[in-house]
Order: structure tokens, then C-alpha cells, then sequence
């Protein structure tokens, strides 16, 4: 496996991939026609993969000349992904493509999950939709690409932390299994759902 920076013709295959890993995720458990919520799901992974393109922080892992993985790494200390990073990514023409309720429950979700960041500033990388595609899960491949992260983060000249949220049980175990740590858990209630949402720290080795 190697892994590249990402291009605007990866955009479709990535945004795919994205939903295939995403779509059963538990912050996305709305209420919503099974229609709706793959056009929006589908939509809202498209403009977020163009704008972390644009940012120049979006990978590809590829194998045997095929996809298998993806994410989004952003060093927050130089750069930051922000309202109008999606507008010239296509946020305002796809938004009256999509339905406004359904939009509205995800982006309120989306919201109070990233809220549990906010404590913590902007000096560190943040790691975002980390996804090995369905078909290549249980080989190992996850824990690859977090080591390529470390090893990346950690030939910086300075310490820098990784931190990153999720919202899945058998993602913070993934996550603390490769040796991050959780900072915070919360919890919030939308309707009759309680969503949690546990954030993650690695810190680099370097003194």
C-alpha cells in the first residue's frame, strides 16, 4: 500500500467510499426517507472531500491500483477548514439540491459533535473520516495508515499533537488500541437518541 495526496478526480471515488463506511454511522441515524439521507449523506462527503482537496489535505491509500483507504489530515496551526472553503467547493449550488430538513438534522448533529473540540484550540493536527473501504477492512490496513499519520507527524521539527472525535464505539476502540487516548466523552440527546462523542489524542514521541 502507498499513499498520496488526493486530486479532484479522486473526488468521486473517495466520496463513495466515504458513504459506503459512513452511511450505518450513529451520528447519521436520523429520521429521514432512506432516499433523502443517501442524497444528502452523499452530497455533504462530496463537498467535504473537495474542500479538504483544496486544502491540500486529503490522502488516498492505494493498493494493487485501487482505493482502500482515505482521510483527512489537517495541520490546524497553518490552515483551517471553515464556511467559505465549502462555498468554493460547491456548498450554496448543492444546498438547494438537497432537502432542507434532512440537511438541517445532520448539520445539527455535526455540529454538537464537533463542539467537544472546542476546549482544546488549534495547535495540533486533526485527523477527520479516516475510512478503509468495506471490502478491504479486518486486514490490518487501518492501523497502517495511523502509523504512516505518526510517522508524519512525528518528522516535524517540533512536537505536535493528533487529535481527532468520533462518534462509534468500535471506532474508539480502534483508536485507543493504536495508542490514543481519550481526552473527553459526552454525551448529547437529539430527540430520542443519545449520541456520544469521545475525543482522542496521540502525542509525538519528539522532546
Amino acid at each position: 500500500m502507498y499513499i498520496k495526496k488526493a486530486t479532484l478526480s479522486d473526488v468521486k471515488q473517495i466520496s463513495d467510499s466515504v458513504y459506503e463506511a459512513f452511511k450505518e454511522y450513529e451520528l447519521f441515524a436520523i429520521k429521514a426517507s432512506n432516499q433523502s439521507k443517501e442524497s444528502v449523506l452523499k452530497e455533504l462527503f462530496k463537498l467535504n472531500t473537495i474542500a479538504y482537496i483544496q486544502k491540500d489535505s486529503c490522502y488516498v491509500c492505494i493498493e494493487n491500483e485501487k482505493l482502500v483507504g482515505t482521510f483527512n489530515l489537517i495541520d490546524l496551526r497553518n490552515r483551517s477548514i471553515g464556511i467559505s472553503d465549502f462555498l468554493k467547493a460547491g456548498a450554496l449550488k448543492a444546498l438547494f439540491q438537497m432537502n432542507i430538513l434532512t440537511i438541517g438534522q445532520i448539520m445539527n448533529r455535526l455540529i454538537k459533535a464537533n463542539s467537544a473540540l472546542k476546549d482544546y484550540g488549534k495547535d495540533y493536527y486533526y485527523l477527520d473520516t479516516l475510512v478503509i473501504s468495506p471490502q478491504h477492512q479486518g486486514n490490518g490496513l487501518g492501523s497502517k495508515i495511523i502509523d504512516y499519520i505518526k510517522d508524519l507527524i512525528e518528522s516535524e521539527s517540533e512536537k505536535v499533537d493528533l487529535r481527532l472525535i468520533t462518534n462509534s464505539d468500535i471506532n474508539a476502540k480502534f483508536y485507543t488500541k493504536n495508542g490514543f487516548v481519550v481526552t473527553k466523552k459526552s454525551s448529547f440527546d437529539v430527540l430520542d437518541q443519545r449520541i456520544t462523542t469521545w475525543c482522542f489524542l496521540y502525542q509525538t514521541s519528539q522532546l
